[in-house]
């Protein structure tokens, strides 16, 4: 199980006083929990900056990962836009390599990833180059992918491993969200995955349950609601992994995607000491038996069928 700094650095889960995420960190390590990702755009750097706070005198134990790809840096591109603009040019790139570094306050980051890069970008040799050469230098140890933003992008991820031969690719993967990421799996290669979304946007980990109703006047806009409220619905369709299994529905959706042999770590959304709790306990969880994935499968593939992704592919 690995640590997401997103939840503590953005404002889209609300945020979290800076002493309780650092004293979550330090109980997750305490825990087992050793892998952290965050990204150079996390709030605008704050979650760099945060996650070297928590780690300070335990940077060598642990495995830092970041992201490079939004250009936060530029003020100007940013308020014309209203949004944070894409660069994966190779000089900015190196640039923000070592921005990171110095608010990572460490010599070296373990994994360092493209953030949602778009087919075009691995057009570039000089990219991929730089980042090798960054792997020479010292200053990097991995490089990967993260697809995204959202659901998709299976063309992205099979150029990665296939003529980039990334060492990861970070892609959300779920009981109900099974695309691309089981065709990922299934190609050739030595990249690894690290899963994030494993509860698929609360649909997985209590938040919601099969007798959920979003309404407008509860706050739910409109178009979360045509999207989210058929697959509330199904969710009875995975009541027989809690009655037949000892362990919450949040830890099962854990060990579901901790079961594909090429994933690494996942990366569920933990922002309380009792998810934290909850979600490290799930590898000690018995395993899925074959019948049960084998029911999984079915389930996915009559109720949560990936149409949505053809656009992305």
């Amino acid at each position: 199980i690995g640590l997401g700094f997103w939840t503590f650095s953005t404002e889209e889960w609300g945020l979290i006083e800076e002493d309780s995420a650092i004293h979550l960190v330090r109980e997750g390590i305490d825990r087992g929990i050793n892998y952290f990702d965050t990204a150079d755009s996390d709030g605008e750097g704050y979650g760099e900056e945060l996650l070297s706070k928590a780690i300070a005198d335990q940077r060598h134990d642990v495995i830092i990962s970041t992201k490079v790809g939004y250009n936060f840096y530029d003020r100007l591109l940013v308020q014309h836009d209203d949004r944070i603009p894409q660069n994966f040019e190779y000089a900015y790139v190196r640039k923000a390599c070592e921005k990171s570094l110095q608010r990572l306050k460490t010599d070296y980051i373990d994994l360092f990833q493209l953030h949602h890069p778009q087919i075009e970008v691995f057009e570039s040799e000089q990219l991929k180059e730089t980042l090798e050469d960054l792997v020479k230098e010292g200053k990097i140890r991995y490089f990967g992918v993260v697809l995204g933003p959202e659901l998709g992008y299976e063309a992205e991820g099979r150029i990665s491993i296939t003529e980039w031969e990334v060492a990861s690719i970070q892609t959300p993967f779920n009981l109900i969200d099974q695309y691309p990421g089981k065709n990922l799996f299934e190609i050739d290669g030595k990249t690894g995955f690290v899963v994030r979304s494993p509860h698929a946007s609360g649909l997985l980990n209590g938040t919601f349950t099969k007798a959920t109703r979003l309404r407008e006047e509860d706050g739910y806009e409109p178009d979360l609601i045509k999207r989210l409220q058929p697959r509330i619905k199904r969710l009875a369709e995975l009541d027989f992994l809690t009655e037949n299994m000892n362990a919450t529905i949040g830890q099962l959706a854990i060990k579901f995607a901790l079961s594909e042999g090429k994933v690494a770590s996942v990366l569920p959304n933990i922002r309380t000491s009792e998810q934290l709790h909850e979600y490290v306990k799930a590898p000690e969880t018995h395993d899925l038996r074959d019948h049960m994935v084998e029911r999984i499968n079915t389930v996915h593939d009559e109720y949560f069928h990936p149409e949505q992704f053809k656009e992305h592919q």
